[in-house]
Formats: structure tokens, sequence, C-alpha cells
């Protein structure tokens, strides 16, 4: 194209010398006939001939070199074009190997999204896994609240015996605390019991000295007598007291308003229970049947069981069918404290 376009400059060029030349060679010939004869006229002929020759030797010279001029530039515009060529097959290759190496970018990318699209589909969950999802999560969160809320007190009461080693080594094996209401005579006898139910965490209460509902409650400075020797004796032997009290065989019928007060008064915590296992009367797994079933009505309503229990060998054989029931259905088993609203008939 820009060949083309030289070409075109170059003959405009050539016809406007030749125009030239042509306007020259007859203001000459015109000149010369005005101020010669026909012999100078011939001469002139002559000379404008030679003149001519002159002129077209010139013209010719003058093509020459503008043809020369004209093959330069457009040999150098032809290099120019042949390194623009090669320049602009360079950037082509460029370009194209941009972008055939943006669309195996692109194609990169579109794989690597429909991958992630692939797995967003394969892992997005479905409204009934969503729902089942949220079932199962609210059933585990109310497990847990049920698990946080769900706990039970054993209590363990006329001891210590012997058959106190063995209780105190069940209730490890299950992490479970429990709360021994123990007489006084006992507690000389078993001294060391009384020191490892101490050391092993357990609660200890107070069950009276002679453990006879006629002495014990036959006045109120009797039942406080009583109790006061029992802290005694508890005190000689661990170092430490409780406020903690059970009254022989409960507390109805046989504590009156002024009893209660009296205790109160003194500094005592009076316990009575809401599950009754009944060992005294059955002496195999009946009182544990008996005393699970107490233990689902009360879970009914929202209490915590205080479950009595009593320090025996026939009560140790079925401790752990008790235990193992308890720890499956996610109680806690804990001491009884001075902290604690105490149940009482």
């Amino acid at each position: 194209m820009r060949q083309k376009r030289q070409k075109r400059k170059i003959l405009r060029l050539r016809e406007g010398i030749l125009i030239c030349s042509s306007i020259v060679l007859l203001i000459i010939i015109m000149s010369l006939n005005i101020g010669s004869d026909k012999p100078i006229a011939s001469n002139n002929k002559v000379v404008a001939a030679e003149q001519s020759n002159k002129t077209e030797s010139t013209t010719n010279i003058v093509e020459d070199e503008i043809i020369d001029n004209d093959n330069n530039t457009i040999a150098e515009h032809t290099d120019n074009d042949e390194s623009q060529q090669q320049n602009l097959t360079v950037d082509v290759s460029d370009e194209n190997e941009n972008i055939h190496q943006q669309e195996d970018e692109n194609v990169d990318e579109t794989t690597v999204e429909q991958e992630e699209i692939d797995e967003s589909e394969q892992t997005q969950p479905t409204n009934s896994s969503i729902a089942t999802g949220l079932e199962v999560g609210n059933e585990i969160n109310k497990e847990q609240i049920e698990h946080e809320k769900k706990v039970a007190y054993l209590t363990i009461d006329d001891g210590p015996y012997g058959s106190s080693k063995d209780i105190l080594d069940i209730l490890e094996e299950y992490n479970a605390k429990a709360t021994f209401f123990m007489v006084e005579p006992k507690m000389r006898e078993y001294p060391e019991l009384v020191r490892e139910m101490v050391r092993k965490g357990h609660g200890v209460g107070l069950h009276s000295v002679t453990h006879d509902k006629h002495q014990f409650y036959s006045s109120r400075q009797s039942l406080l007598n009583e109790l006061s020797v029992s802290n005694e004796t508890l005190k000689e032997i661990t170092g430490e007291t409780t406020p903690l009290i059970r009254t022989p065989y409960g507390s109805a019928p046989y504590m009156t308003d002024e009893y209660k007060a009296a205790v109160t008064n003194n500094g005592y915590i009076m316990w009575d229970w809401n599950v009754d296992s009944k060992d005294w009367k059955y002496r195999d797994e009946r009182y544990v049947h008996d005393t699970i079933a107490q233990i689902e009505k009360l879970s009914e309503q929202d209490h915590a069981p205080v479950i009595l229990l009593h320090d025996k060998t026939t009560t140790v054989n079925h401790l752990r069918e008790l235990l193992e029931y308890l720890t499956e259905n996610h109680y806690e088993l804990l001491k009884l404290d001075a902290s604690l609203q105490p149940v009482q008939f």
C-alpha cells in the first residue's frame, strides 16, 4: 500500500518537472524569435535542440536521481515494512501466545471454578439434611442441657462398717461421690474409714449416738446432746466438724417444730430423702429396681434424687447395678453440702 503511494508521488513529480521544462523552453524560443533573424533562428533551433537535449538530459538525470531516491526510499520503506512486518509477526506471535496462555488460564480457572462448584454441590446440604442436622443438634443440645441438670445424691446411713471399704472402692470406680450419715459409736470403731471418706472427697454427716427413737427424740436437749457428741467425735478423728444431720428414721413424725427450730438455731442442716431404696427391706437386686422406678418418676418432675441407702453387705452386692444405671443415664453423683436446699419431709 505504501509502495503504491510512493509511485504515485513520483509520477506526479515527473509530470511537474516536464511541464516546468516545457514552459522554460517555450519562453526561450519565443524570446529568440523576437530579437533575431532567421539564421539566428536557425542557430536558435540548434541551440534550442541542444538546450532541449541538455534539458532532457537534465530531466533524465533528475528522473534517474528521483528514481534512485525513490528506489532507496522504497527499499527503506520495504526494509522498514519488512522489519515492521517481522515485528508485527513477533507481536502477533506474542499476542497469539498471550491469547493461548490467557485461554489456557481461563480454561484452568473455568476448570477450577467448575471443580469448586462440583465440590460445593457435593458438600452443599440439602433441605432434608439441614432439617435432620437441626433435629440432631436440638437433640444434642437438649441432651447436654439435661446432662447439666441431672444430678443425684447418694446418702448412706448407719455406718461405718466393714462394708464401707467396699462402698468406697465401688464409688471410686464410677467417679461418684456420696454422703455418709454416721452414728458416733461406729465412727470410733472404724476411724480409718471415716478419714478415708473425708480424704476421698465424700460428704460426712451426723446420725445420732444411740439410733434409738425413744432416746433421741425424748426431749429437745437429748437430740442436741447426741448431735453435739457425734460432732466432737468426728472432729477428733478428722479434725473437722459438719453441719449436716439426718435424724434416726427420718424427721417425720418425730421432729416437732420445736425440735426443728432447735437444730436450726444450733447451726445444723437437716436432710431427709426423696428416694427410699428399701435396701433395709429388699436384700437383693429388687432394691435397685425399686430405686430406679422412683428416680424415673422424680425425673419427670425435674427433681434431683436424694437416695437413701444403708451401709451393709447386701447393699454393696448390687450397688454397681444402681451406679451403672445412673451413669448411663448421665447423672452426676455429688455429695451434699451446706449450700444446697435440703430435702425434708
